[in-house]
C-alpha cells in the first residue's frame, strides 16, 4: 500500500509470489499515471514479480502516462498565451465567436480518456474559461468538472448530465434542449433555467424545487425530494407522480400532453390542470378534479375508487372529459398513430366488431344509479356509429345503460 499524507493512493495484490492487481483510490481497475513513477520504482527496487496480465496494464499506464504530459505540455502554452482558441481546439470542440468576443461551442466534455484526467489537471480554469461561453449546441457532460455556476451560459442544446460535478446552482442558463440529468449530483438550485426540452426525474437529486421552469418537453418523473413544480406550467409526455414521491400539489401545472399517473396519496386536487394528451390514471382518492377539460384517451384507476364520495364526483366529471371520440373518427385515430393497433383501441375505448357497449360499460363503473342519467355522449359518436357499427346509436346505447341499471340493482 502507498500512502500520501496517511491516505491510501494505491494498492498492490499478491497471486503466490506474482502481483495480481495495482489499482488506484478510485478501484477502476487501471493503474493510477499520477503515481506510475513511484509504482515502478517500488517493484524495481524489490525485485517485484508480475504476472502478465499486471505487466500489459502497466504499458498502458506509461502510454497514458506519455499522452497525459503530451497534452499538459501542449495545454501550458495554451494557458500561458490565454489562448481559448486554441484550448477549444485541442479539446475537439467546434465554435463560433460573437463580435462581443462571446462562445458558442459546439459539446463539452471536460475529461479525456474515459475520465481519467481532465481539463482541469492541464491547468486550464473551467471558471475562466465559461466566463466567456453563452451556448453549447449539443450535448454537455459535467461529470468531474470544477464549475460550480454558470454566469454567461443561457443555453444547451442536447442532453446535460450533472451527475458528478459540482455544480450547485444553474445560474444564467435558461434552457436544456435534451433531457436532464440530475441524479448524483450536487444541484439544488435550477437557477435561471425555464425549459427543459427532453426527460426530467428527481431519481437521487436534491432538487426541491422546479424553480423557474416553465415546460419540459418529455416524460417526467417525480419519485424523490421534490417538493412543489415551480411555475411548471406544460409535459410534453408522460408524467408520473409515484409513491414515494414528497410532492403535495401540481402548483401552475395546466397540461400533460402524454399519459398522467398520480400514484401518490399526497395529491389530492388536479388544481389548475386543464388538458391530459393520453390516459389518466388514478391509484388513491382525490377531492378535486381541478379544471380539467380535455383527456385525450381513458380514465383508469384502482378498483373501489369509485366508492369513496368525493372521489367518485371526481370521476364523473373525468369520465366527461374523456371522451376521446369526440374530437376523431375511428379512421383518424388509426392514420393519426394515435391508436398502434386494434386491440390498443378496444382496450382504450372498448371498440369491438361494431359494439361499443365495453366502452360504456368501462366509464359506467365509475358511476351510480342517479349518476346514469347525466352521462354526456360525445357530439361525434353518432356519426362514427352511423359508419362503424350496423345498430344505430339511439338503438344500442339505451340498451347498454338499462342492462347496466338491472344488473346494479341486483345488489
Amino acid at each position: 500500500m502507498y500512502l500520501e499524507d496517511g491516505k491510501p493512493k494505491v494498492g498492490i495484490r499478491f497471486l503466490g509470489d506474482k502481483v495480481r492487481e495495482i489499482q488506484g483510490e478510485k478501484n477502476n481497475s487501471k493503474i493510477p499515471i499520477a503515481y506510475y513513477n513511484q509504482i515502478v520504482e517500488h517493484i524495481e527496487s524489490n525485485n517485484i514479480q508480475l504476472n502478465d496480465e499486471t505487466k500489459q496494464n502497466l504499458e498502458k499506464a506509461k502510454e497514458y502516462l506519455e499522452k497525459f504530459n503530451e497534452y499538459k505540455a501542449k495545454f501550458k502554452t495554451l494557458v500561458e498565451n490565454n489562448d481559448t482558441d486554441g484550448i477549444f481546439d485541442l479539446m475537439g470542440i467546434k465554435y463560433k465567436k460573437d463580435e462581443d468576443g462571446f462562445y458558442t461551442i459546439s459539446h463539452y466534455c471536460p475529461s479525456f480518456d474515459g475520465n481519467e484526467y481532465t481539463i482541469n489537471d492541464f491547468g486550464v480554469k473551467e471558471t475562466k474559461l465559461f466566463d466567456k461561453i453563452k451556448e453549447i449546441e449539443c450535448d454537455s457532460d459535467f461529470k468531474a468538472s470544477h464549475l460550480t455556476t454558470f454566469k454567461t451560459l443561457k443555453k444547451i442544446g442536447g442532453n446535460a448530465n450533472f451527475e458528478g460535478s459540482q455544480i450547485v446552482n444553474l445560474g444564467s442558463l435558461e434552457e436544456i434542449g435534451g433531457t436532464a440529468y440530475f441524479g448524483y449530483s450536487p444541484v439544488a438550485d435550477l437557477g435561471s433555467l425555464r425549459r427543459i426540452g427532453g426527460d426530467f426525474s428527481d431519481y437521487n437529486a436534491k432538487l426541491e424545487s422546479l424553480c423557474n421552469v416553465e415546460e419540459i418537453g418529455g416524460y417526467v418523473s417525480i419519485l424523490s425530494k421534490l417538493k412543489d413544480l415551480g411555475k411548471l406550467k406544460k409535459v410534453g409526455g408522460t408524467m408520473m407522480i409515484e409513491r414515494s414521491s414528497t410532492l403535495t400539489g401540481l402548483g401552475e401545472l395546466e397540461e400533460v400532453g402524454g399519459y398522467f399517473v398520480l400514484e401518490s396519496d399526497k395529491i389530492t386536487s388536479l388544481g389548475k390542470l386543464k388538458r391530459i394528451g393520453g390516459e389518466l390514471r388514478l391509484f388513491n382518492k382525490i377531492k378535486d378534479a381541478g379544471n380539467v377539460e380535455e383527456i385525450g384517451l381513458n380514465v383508469s384507476g384502482m378498483p373501489g375508487l369509485h366508492e369513496d364520495e368525493d372521489t367518485r364526483k371526481c370521476l364523473i366529471k373525468l369520465v366527461s372529459a374523456s371522451d376521446a371520440i369526440k374530437k376523431y373518427g375511428f379512421k383518424d385515430y388509426q392514420r393519426n398513430g394515435i391508436w398502434q393497433d386494434k386491440r390498443h383501441f378496444i382496450e382504450t375505448c372498448g371498440y369491438y366488431d361494431g359494439e361499443w357497449s365495453n366502452f360504456f360499460k368501462n366509464h359506467l363503473e365509475y358511476l351510480t344509479l342517479k349518476d346514469i342519467d347525466s352521462i354526456r355522449i360525445p357530439e361525434k359518436l353518432e356519426e362514427l356509429c352511423n359508419k362503424n357499427i350496423s345498430k344505430s346509436l339511439k338503438e344500442e346505447i339505451p340498451k347498454i345503460i338499462e342492462n347496466y341499471k338491472n344488473e346494479r340493482a341486483k345488489y
